[in-house]
Order: C-alpha cells, then structure tokens, then sequence
C-alpha cells in the first residue's frame, strides 16, 4: 500500500457533528493516547472555573439563552428585571396589620422591621447585592498534554494550555460581539454552571428559587430614584410571618393614623396641665399639619379681637344700662354707665353750665356744685411794676408784645454779677437787626471783636518801638494762613530765617584724598590737556572685578542739619575710551565722635551712573546728583565724617579704560544755628 501522509489522511475524513465521545489522538509526554471532546470540554469548564472572582459591578455582563439564541445582558437589567418580579407576584395586603415586617438595611447589615417601628421613624439604609458563584473541583486534564491538529494541510501538535487559550479567547470574543438584552423576559435562559457541569437557567426559576430566597430589597433597591412625596397608590413590600405582600401606601397611612388616634387623640387619660406660654398645639395650616405656641396663639387671639371691635358700629347715645366690659381683681366682668357715675360721684345727667359771671374769665371748676364758676380775669395789655394784679391773665398776644419792646426792660434794679465777665456768660442779641432776639455767649463776642479784617488795621500813627527788636517781642501771625491769628515771638522768625530751605555745598579736590591701603586707587597723578596747558590732579580707577577705592575725612560745617547728605562726582577718563560708556560711582560715610571706635564700618552706600560723552575723555563729567546718602553712626556737632569714593564695576560699569576723579561736591541742609565756642 502507498504511503499517506497524515495531513492527506485528516483531510480527506468528511466533517461530522461532535458527540463528545469520539477519540482525538494526543501525545502525553512522550506517551500516545486520545482524548474525547467531553473531556475537552470539561478541561476549559475547569479553567473558566479556576478564573479570579471579581466583585459584581454596575453594567456588568452576563450570558444568557433564549429561545435557542444566545446573548449577554448587564447586572442592572437583571436587577431591574428581578425588582419588578417582586412586585409582580406577591400578593397585596389589605389593610396593614400590626407586627407585619419589612425589608430593612441599616450600615449594611440586613434586618426585619416591624410595620409598627416604621409608622415611628419613616426611613431606610441602603445595602448592596452580594452573590456568590461556588468554585468548581479542578480538572483532570493537564497543560503539556499534547493534540495532533492539520493546521493549514500540514499535521502539527499543540499543547493543551495553547489550545485552551485559543478557545478562551475565541470565547471572549464570541461573547463580546453578541447583542445585548435590553428588556429580560421570564423565558430568558442563562449559562450557568452547576458544581463543574454546564447547565442552562431560565429567569423565572432564577428569580422564584434562589434570588427570592436569598436577596433583600435594599440590595437592588436603593439606587433607584427616591419617590418624594408619596402619593395615593404608591407600593410597598413587606414581610409578614415569613411572606412578602404588596403594601398600600394609604392603608399605612390609615394604620398610622389609627394609632395616632389610640395613642395622643384620646384625652379622657391625659393629665391635666397649666397653660403657660411655650406650651405648643397641633394645627391644621391649609392642610399641612403645624405646631403653635399658646404666645403666639393668645397674640393671634388679641389682634382678632381688636379688629372685631374696630369692625363694630359706633353708639351714638349713651344708655344707663349699656355694658362696658372690665376686668375686677383678674375677672372678666362688665360695668354700666350708671355705676361709673356713681363711682366718679357725677350727678346722673350733663354737666350744669356755667354762672355769667365766667364770661371773658378763665372758669374754674366747683366740685361741690359739679359746675364751673368765676375765675380769673384776661386781660391784653401787660401791665408792669405798680400795676399788676394776682388775679388776671394776660393773652399770648399781650405776653408777646411785652417782650418785644426793649423799652418795658428795666436792669437798674438787678443784681451786678460780681465777677468778671468769661466766654460762657450770655447775653440778648436782635439776630440781624430783625427783631428776632437770641442768646449768645460772651466767647462770641470776643471772636468778633478779634476777626475784623487787618486791611483796615492803620499803625502809621502808631508810636514807634524806639528800640531793637528782641528776641521776646511779640508780632501778629496768620497761622497757616487760614484766617486764624496768633501772637509769635520775634526769636522764631529768626529761627525760620536761618533754617527753612537753606542748602549749602562743600568741593572736596582729588588732592584732598588718598588712596585706600586696601584695594586702592592708582596713586596721584597729573594730566596736561595740552592745547592751552590745563593740568588736573585725580586718581585712576581701573575697569573690572576689583572695585577700587579713595577715602577723605573732613569736619562737616556747624550749621549742618546732621541730616542725610547728596554728591556730584567731577571726573573723566583716559586715552582709548568710547564715548557712550558708562561708570558707576559709588559713596559712603560715617561720623566720628570723641571716645568713638575708628575702625568702624562706613553707612549704607548709594551709586549713581554717568554715560561718557566724548572719546578719550575729552570732556569734564559731572553726574547727576546721587540719591540720599545717610551718614553712618550717630552724627553729631563737630563730627569727622569719614568718606569714601569707589568705582562701582559690578554694576552697569562697562567702560575697560581708567576712571579719572577729579573732585567731589558735596550738599548739605541747614538748621543749625552756629554758636561761639
């Protein structure tokens, strides 16, 4: 017989449905033998099986059957699916009855509540859905187990743990290309595995056995929408003895109301109590149930009745037996006219009119005869001394017209003040010559006689002073020049004088200085401008790292205000600079005293920049001012005041030539007045 080739062979075999026993030839180690699909099948089972757990999340997936087609749905559909099984197939409770349970959670802990606590606290916890897939036993079959396989007309083999991964990731991939269930129906079937078998499930038997039985309300229900308020008709699932029941949400409003009614409407067992303000009611407000207090009920109380007896028709004609309401000793009683009379001692009927002789006089009032009887006399005209009477009045007019005629006031026969007159002492002013009379103190006129205008001040008459001015004398001054006048003394014009705004200057030559022992200047040297035989003295400081320096020490004038001081450098350069270079100066100070340290450091130094303004420094150069320089230590009168110039190179100091100085020159302040020694 030719020889065939197993590729040939395998090829050539026509395709048949797999039972599960037929045999597949595979190599176990170095050893032949067969497997059968069953045990295949069984093998990727067991693999599946051995998969990590994973914690059931939202939008998850599943596998189900239905009607001979297979699909995937998430857990939030079975969820929902499951929820409305529930509420489908209990049946309804009517009325609720006391010790029914429900379904509660409480910080995930699942618990019962009786219907009884409920109609107490109206609130629940929410819990989570725990499920649990037992593992399956592991199988037989091992990963090196080898298969023959044609793989394109050509006989190989592969391993059992490449083929299982092969499936598997067929699976995966079949899975996820499957539609999805949106609505799931009773009929559904699902992939289940049952210990290490493969079986099939329908939702109706999962949601009558296992998940009836096993989950709770709270553990698919809390995520839902919150139903707030309730409304008539609305649902609910209780537990009762061990059965689940649909609730009316009105009968647990009518059972509620019921105990209600037993326990706080029913008054024939309450104590009796002592009204006081912050006792409190239950109100119906619209229809919303409400609580007041016995204050704001009695305030509420009092404004009705104020607006009730406002409301009421006025009694035109007073009757002896009308009632006004009283209060006697802390009780509501009532009181006629008739006995107010008599309590008032009021003859019954109108007051008597008076007797002729009140006509044109004040009446007065007779107790006795409950009538009024003469009185005083009025009379028009103020009569003064000698002439007035106890027994009249005068009218507002007459009183008026009497204080009005400064003639009627006579001040001979008053008392002096026996003092000197002060600023708050008072007198009679016609405010603006209208006839309107005010008060005004005695300051007053003090100011007024003290503000007339100086214009109209003539001392050309005035005896002359006939002496020098002194220190001592007095002159009149605008104070601040706003109007207000004071007295100053001759010696502070002086003092003005010599201070206000008063600078001077000191020139300091390069001949005057010295190089520092420390990093100095180049020694003193002597430049001839050659055309007209211009010779200047100055010190040469290099470009660079190294900042070079000169010092000077002078006593400052005596009339030196001890204050910070400002300079101007005199300077040029040497042959080769450019102009439009810059230099930078720098300056700083510190006064010495008798009995002070001289080895001290100098005060705060301050720069100032200068641009060259002609090549080979041709030009004299003087900067501008520099800012203020404070003077180190504790100036004072007589102080040697230690300077000290440098070229400040690690500034924008660009120019590599050497720096001239020629000088310094040096502002101070006045005010000091210079004494004799």
């Amino acid at each position: 017989m030719a020889d065939v080739f197993f590729k040939d062979f395998v090829n050539g075999l026509s395709v048949d449905a797999v039972g599960g026993a037929e045999k597949i030839p595979v190599v176990d180690g170095a050893t032949t033998k067969y497997q059968t699909p069953d045990l295949i099948k069984a093998y990727i089972i067991a693999a599946l099986t051995a998969s990590g757990a994973v914690t059931p999340t939202a939008n998850d997936a599943l596998i189900m059957e239905r009607a001979g087609t297979a699909g995937t749905f998430d857990l939030n559909a079975l969820c929902d699916y499951v929820y409305a099984y529930l509420w489908t197939n209990p049946s309804e409770v009517t009325p609720a009855t006391s010790a029914d349970k429900l379904i509660l959670d409480r910080s995930g802990t699942k618990y019962s509540i009786d219907i009884d606590t409920l109609v107490t606290y109206f609130n629940a916890s929410n819990g989570t859905l725990g499920a649990q897939i037992a593992a399956f036993s592991a199988a037989t079959l091992g990963d090196s187990d080898e298969y023959v396989l044609s793989q394109g007309g050509t006989a190989k083999k592969v391993t059992f743990s490449n083929l299982s991964a092969r499936v598997q990731a067929q699976f995966n991939s079949y899975l996820a290309a499957l539609s999805a269930v949106s609505s799931p129906a009773d009929a559904d079937t699902m992939y289940v595995l049952q210990g290490s078998t493969a079986k099939k499930m329908t939702l109706t038997v999962l949601a009558n056995t296992y998940l009836a039985a096993e989950l709770d309300v709270e553990d698919f229900g809390w995520g839902m929408a919150e139903a707030n308020p309730a409304a008539t008709g609305d649902m609910l699932l209780i537990e009762r003895s061990g059965t689940r029941y649909k609730l009316n949400v009105d009968n647990l409003v009518t059972y509620a109301a019921t105990g209600l009614q037993d326990g706080v409407l029913t008054f024939s067992s309450l104590a009796a109590a002592s009204p006081n303000a912050a006792d409190m009611f239950a109100v119906d407000d619209s229809g919303t149930p409400k609580k007041l207090t016995l204050a704001n009920l009695e305030t509420k109380l009092w404004v009705d009745y104020a607006a009730y007896v406002n409301a009421l028709s006025a009694v035109s004609t007073t009757s002896a037996t009308d009632k006004f309401y009283c209060i006697q000793g802390g009780t509501a009683k009532y009181v006629t006219p008739a006995e107010l009379s008599t309590f008032m001692n009021v003859t019954t009927g109108d007051v008597l009119a008076p007797v002729s002789t009140t006509q044109h006089n004040i009446p007065q009032w007779d107790s006795v005869a409950k009538k009024l009887t003469d009185g005083l006399s009025l009379v028009t005209t103020v009569r003064f001394t000698g002439s007035e009477s106890d027994t009249a009045l005068p009218t507002e007019q007459a009183v008026s017209e009497a204080v009005e005629n400064i003639t009627n006031l006579d001040i001979d026969g008053a008392a002096d003040i026996g003092a000197a007159l002060v600023d708050a002492d008072l007198f009679i002013v016609d405010d603006g010559a209208s006839g309107t009379n005010r008060k005004a103190t005695m300051s007053r006129l003090k100011t007024y006689i003290g503000s007339g205008d100086v214009a109209n001040l003539d001392i050309d008459g005035t005896a002359d002073i006939g002496a020098a001015l002194a220190s001592t004398d007095l002159i009149i001054v605008d104070d601040g020049a706003n109007g207000t006048n004071r007295k100053s003394q001759v010696s502070r014009v002086k003092t003005y004088l010599e201070t206000v705004g008063h600078y001077d200057n000191v020139f300091v030559n390069s001949a005057q200085m010295h190089p520092c022992t420390t990093n100095g200047a180049a020694a003193l040297a002597k430049n001839e401008y050659g055309t007209n035989d211009i010779d200047l003295q100055y010190f040469a400081f290099d470009g660079g790292g190294t900042e070079e320096r000169v010092q000077f020490h002078m006593v400052m004038p005596e009339d030196w205000d001890r204050g910070t001081i400002k300079a101007k450098v005199y300077w040029s350069s040497a042959s080769g600079s450019t102009a439009g270079d810059t230099v930078e100066w720098g300056i700083k100070a510190n006064a010495l005293a008798d009995n002070d340290t001289i080895d001290a450091s100098l005060g705060t130094p301050q720069v100032i920049s200068d641009t060259l303004l002609a090549n080979s420094g041709a030009k004299m150069q003087v900067t501008p001012a520099t800012p203020a320089i404070t003077v180190g230590g504790a100036a004072g009168l007589n102080d040697m005041v230690v300077f000290e110039i440098y070229r400040n190179t690690d500034g924008t100091d660009n120019m590599v030539e050497d720096a001239w100085l020629f000088g310094i020159h040096i502002q101070y302040q006045r005010n000091q007045t210079v004494a004799a020694w």
